[in-house]
């Protein structure tokens, strides 16, 4: 099946991924449902906006997911563009077409005018483009991201970097920012900008046909079949073809071999053994560290792929335990809250003394990120940034400390 934008990053960076067979789990479908959900009634939100205005848009949004939407910081937000715009984007001839608007769906194929076999389609959330006197057409893409995934820079992704594509051939743009929101459970949000000029677009285009034509070229080769090769990086988190991959199944099929590269193996009773022999040499420890990395990954590949087998059937464990679903429950205590009850029963002093609050480092650089001046610099050399101004008073009053210490750990020397 072709790609469409939202699927192309993993193309780009691995085009057998569009080759290899991929496993559908159904399952998986189902319990995502609810966040799959969320996400469409904060994006219809977020398009009648600008249509029937804040308080009618709000009304539309199911009740389970109203929250949501009415923290959205509304006014940092483009919602007066267009919509759910739905493109398609000719490889070979490097022009777009728009599909549609606010189709409601995905099913390209489906619609009168469908994508030819050299167009790849997909539809984004934002689109626009302004006249600038000095720059001349400025064209714009955007596309709202909830959830905890982290993406690459839309200057490097390719769903955002294919949008690029198709506003600066629809609307005839010098250049386009491109631009992710990352929306938050708790309504806040953080923008991520990059601004692509001709030159930009020109490399991508090249390096999209170019992957074009690795994918027919792959497709032909497994269809004779011969191998084709596979790149293992970040993408691979949600490829359905990670069962039948050479480089992630692999992984896991070349982990006995790299035990015993460490003199270690697996008896029949599931016992970690270790054979007899020297103590492990200055000179191969180098070697044996990467090789100890190596299985990390492989291990946690391995527990991550049983647990998923696992929430679907229990799996009896040879010590008599069963791997299954099950129930955990955690207590989580407001802090704030908290406070204030051991204050009025045992005073401000003794209270204060219980308590402990964190505020961790990432937490303090989001706010940062999110509410400094449009001129004002994040950090700098010279620690004159938002964050390094607000660090420093928050050392000078006590509340930061650094600790020193050695430890062992992977590092590269400065050169001399």
């Amino acid at each position: 099946m072709k790609p469409t934008a939202s699927k192309w990053h993993r193309v780009w960076k691995c085009p057998a991924s569009a080759v290899l067979p991929g496993v559908v789990d159904l399952n998986a479908d189902q319990r995502s449902e609810w966040v799959r959900n969320r996400g469409k009634a904060i994006h219809q939100f977020l398009e009648h906006i600008g249509i029937e205005g804040v308080d009618y848009a709000l009304a539309l949004v199911p009740e389970e997911f109203r929250r949501y939407c009415a923290v959205l910081p509304l006014d940092d937000l483009p919602t007066h563009l267009s919509t759910e715009v739905a493109v398609a984007w000719n490889v070979r001839t490097r022009t777009a077409r728009e599909l549609g608007r606010n189709l409601g769906h995905r099913d390209y194929d489906t619609l009168p005018n469908p994508p030819t076999d050299d167009e790849i389609a997909g539809t984004y959330d934002l689109i626009g483009h302004e006249a600038a006197a000095a720059q001349g057409i400025k064209g714009y893409v955007g596309d709202w991201k909830f959830g905890r995934t982290r993406y690459p820079r839309p200057g490097q992704f390719g769903q955002t970097l294919m949008g690029a594509l198709c506003v600066a051939s629809l609307t005839k743009a010098d250049s386009v920012v491109a631009e992710l929101f990352h929306l938050r459970e708790d309504g806040t949000h953080y923008a991520v900008r990059d601004t692509l000029d001709g030159w930009d677009l020109a490399d991508a285009a090249d390096q999209f046909e170019r992957v074009f034509d690795l994918v027919e070229q792959y497709t032909m080769q497994w269809a004779n079949g011969l191998e084709v090769p596979t790149v293992v990086g970040d993408h691979c988190a949600y490829c359905s073809a990670r069962r039948s991959c050479p480089g992630t199944v692999g992984l896991i099929r070349e982990l006995p071999t790299e035990l015993v590269k460490l003199g270690l193996s697996i008896s029949n009773d599931i016992e970690l053994v270790r054979s007899s022999g020297p103590v492990l040499s200055v000179e191969r420890a180098g070697v044996a560290y990467l090789a100890i990395e190596r299985i990390s990954d492989m291990l946690s590949e391995m527990k991550a792929e049983i647990s998923r087998a696992a929430w679907h059937e229990d799996i009896p464990l040879p010590d008599g335990r069963v791997l299954g679903r099950t129930l955990r429950n955690e207590r989580d205590v407001d802090g704030a809250v908290a406070l204030q009850v051991l204050e009025a029963r045992y005073g401000a002093q003794k209270a204060r003394a219980a308590a402990k609050v964190k505020v961790p480092i990432a937490a303090i650089e989001r706010l940062v990120a999110d509410h400094k001046g449009t001129k004002e610099k994040f950090t700098t050399k010279n620690k004159t940034g938002a964050l390094d101004l607000l660090l420093k008073e928050i050392e000078d009053a006590g509340g930061l400390t650094t600790t020193t210490e050695e430890v062992v750990r992977p590092f590269k020397p400065k050169r001399t």
